[in-house]
């Protein structure tokens, strides 16, 4: 399970052993961020920043073990000892200054779930499941931005000028 959070905020990805918790078992996680470019500033496209980047994360941190960044993916290995039964993964985000789609995703996938004690006692037997998949959200905090429309005259004559003289009009529109 995880939370959602506001850009800035902390995401705890809680990984829960179920079944048969006797001996050490493992399990491979990954975080991949879906975002290619390697900072905002210079993609200045708003409407491409909906995916999280390695700019947007601050930290990884697991519970046990260690988080490597390769190719736009964060991953580890967590290890449960002999009657745990949860693990964490902290995730820091970044508050950055820009404005950004309302949302970005984070998805964390499970892989490879091992018992490591095939020696022990009446070891367990369970059949890991692999490819458990959940995403944390995190929302933006910059509004969008605004446009303003002025016009330096609600109405004028169609034609060249006013009453049809040879001065023209002009209306002038000003956004900001």
């Amino acid at each position: 399970s995880v939370n959602d959070v506001t850009e800035g905020g902390t995401l705890t990805y809680t990984v829960t052993r179920t079944g048969d918790m006797r001996g050490t078992d493992t399990v491979d996680w990954s975080l991949t961020l879906p975002g290619s470019e390697t900072t905002n500033e210079s993609n200045a496209s708003t409407g491409t920043w909906y995916k999280l980047d390695p700019s947007d994360i601050d930290s990884v941190t697991p519970a046990n073990g260690s988080a490597t960044l390769s190719a736009g993916t964060w991953s580890g290995t967590l290890t449960f000892a002999d009657g745990e039964t949860t693990k964490t993964i902290v995730v820091v985000t970044n508050d950055d200054v820009w404005t950004e789609t309302w949302r970005e995703e984070l998805p964390i996938t499970l892989a490879n779930a091992t018992n490591v004690n095939t020696g022990e006692p009446n070891h367990d037997q369970e059949t890991a499941s692999t490819g458990y998949t959940d995403s944390a959200r995190v929302y933006d905090n910059e509004s969008d931005p605004l446009i303003s429309v002025s016009v330096s005259s609600t109405a004028t004559w169609e034609g060249t000028g006013a009453n049809d003289s040879a001065d023209g009009n002009t209306v002038t529109f000003t956004i900001t």
